[in-house]
């Protein structure tokens, strides 16, 4: 006999548990927040790959171009796509960056083919390996021409934090852009011993001749200057004469036994001199050395830092100018000669960048060039410096014993 009860007896099924439920779930999320940022990287890495392959065929293409145009790189197209101008060297689809949304051709390339290389003979560039010759391109960049004008702004990383890029030589590469010091792309590839134009042709050699500006005495606020005449065509005699587009280049070296001495060149320095550093004008190129608190904040107590800079006049060193760190200096160390090759590019492809001045410097152990790179910058230029002087003036001021000394300097006009 059944009672009432038993026949409402329910049988339990076996399952889960809702706090098992909940566990199982947690571990799914934690995987997938572990594996899908290794995933993403993965298939970023592969639309890397794609973007260094097409690169490396758009370099292909280039050469050949070069060698059918008598040894000439592509003209200022224009309103024109640059690539448009390859369309018998190679296929559409190559000018297409997987990471980037939309789909590029020849007519409209997501890569930026550097505008200072256009109708540039190849001959005239002197450091191929190091020359940029096609790099990714900002959106922002895609008009026009869909040239480099302006590789702080024109140039993009967009795979992750790298940028991929051509030489002139061939060769392809990816180039690690995060945290190096600064957002400028053009400033880290320039610190990187990139370059980005021809060698073109040279107005003035100087020749190896050491020019010193020297003190042989102790003293406090000592100024000492001496001077060399531009070339023609490397400054303005007036309003109406034309902009050039310059390279200046050279070795400088510091030797100071106390305190502090900052040696510098000045370019576009008038006929008189002015002693007083806060009346100078034109654009400063050089070095200063310290050993005193902000040296050792950088290097330690007793350290003598040294610093590269180019620079507006009148020369101040302070961060706000764009002084830039590059090692030290020691009176116990042996000489050390630091290079600078900075370029005053007035002309623009496009009319929306501005005059500009690259710098690259190097650190020339045993006063050998061209030495390791250190430093690059890029600051907006006031082509009107041009009119100030036609002379390049040799300055050291010091607060000590000290000197400065500049050689194998050379100007060209790009």
């Amino acid at each position: 006999m059944f009672s009432a009860r038993s026949s409402l007896r329910v049988r339990r099924v076996p399952g889960f548990t809702l706090i098992e439920l909940l566990v199982v779930i947690a571990i799914i999320a934690i995987l997938a927040a572990i594996l899908f940022p290794v995933f993403a990287k993965a298939r970023e890495k592969a639309r890397q790959n794609s973007c260094i392959n097409n690169q490396r065929q758009i370099a292909l293409a280039l050469s050949m171009y070069v060698q059918d145009h008598e040894e000439t790189f592509p003209p200022n197209t224009g309103n024109a796509a640059w690539s448009a101008l390859l369309a018998s060297y190679n296929e559409p689809s190559i000018y297409d960056c997987p990471s980037h949304t939309g789909k590029g051709k020849h007519t409209m390339p997501e890569y930026g083919l550097n505008a200072f290389l256009f109708g540039k003979a190849l001959g005239d560039v002197s450091e191929p390996s190091a020359t940029l010759l096609v790099a990714d391109m900002a959106k922002s960049a895609m008009t026009g021409t869909y040239a480099l004008h302006n590789p702080s702004r024109d140039i993009a990383p967009r795979h992750g934090d790298s940028l991929v890029l051509a030489c002139v030589d061939g060769h392809v590469i990816s180039e690690e852009m995060k945290n190096r010091g600064t957002e400028n792309p053009a400033e880290i590839l320039l610190a990187r011993g990139y370059t980005f134009f021809a060698a073109g042709t040279v107005l003035q050699d100087y020749g190896t001749a050491e020019y010193a500006t020297t003190n042989g005495a102790a003293s406090t606020g000592a100024f000492h200057a001496t001077t060399l005449t531009l070339p023609a065509g490397a400054w303005r005699a007036d309003a109406s004469a034309p902009t050039p587009d310059l390279c200046v280049e050279g070795q400088v070296r510091l030797s100071a036994y106390w305190n502090a001495i900052k040696g510098f060149l000045n370019i576009w320095a008038p006929a008189t001199l002015d002693p007083t550093p806060a009346n100078m004008s034109g654009w400063g190129i050089g070095s200063f050395q310290y050993n005193g608190t902000e040296a050792a904040q950088r290097y330690g107590a007793g350290a003598k830092g040294a610093y590269l800079t180019a620079q507006a006049m009148p020369y101040k060193a302070t961060e706000s100018e764009g002084k830039i760190v590059a090692g030290f200096l020691s009176s116990t160390q042996p000489a050390i000669w630091w290079g600078f090759k900075v370029y005053f590019v007035t002309s623009a492809a496009d009319s929306a960048t501005t005059p500009t001045c690259y710098a690259r410097f190097t650190r020339d152990e045993a006063g050998a060039a061209p030495g390791k790179p250190v430093a690059g910058m890029v600051r907006a230029f006031d082509p009107e410096a041009m009119r100030n002087g036609n002379r390049l003036a040799f300055y050291t001021w010091d607060n000590g014993l000290g000197w400065s000394y500049f050689r194998n300097l050379k100007v060209s006009a790009l």
